[in-house]
């Protein structure tokens, strides 16, 4: 039977969770950033890393799109990230 893992809780008081950062804020992502992703699913979070979402990096939180998805500016670089993705990336405000 498929038993769906427990989430794991970001240990930083500081970090939220990609979807639920208010529109138009600027956020860095912190060591713990991808260790959901990585747990959750390891080809994922390395999508994320080749896109240029890795620890230290600061991004965009922009507008919200169909879905519940995000437009997230990295650089000068945008890219439409779905709501479950975001989810599963912490950022810190």
């Amino acid at each position: 039977m498929f038993q769906r893992s427990v989430d794991t809780v970001c240990v930083r008081k500081d970090c939220i969770s990609a979807d639920k950062a208010p529109v138009g804020c600027l956020a860095s992502l912190p060591e713990c950033c991808l260790e959901r992703a990585i747990q959750r699913n390891p080809a994922l979070a390395m999508r994320l890393q080749e896109l240029g979402l890795r620890p230290g990096t600061s991004v965009k939180l922009g507008q919200k799109v169909a879905g519940g998805g995000r437009i997230v500016t990295i650089g000068t670089a945008r890219y439409a990230i779905d709501r479950d993705t975001l989810r599963q990336l912490d950022v810190q405000l």
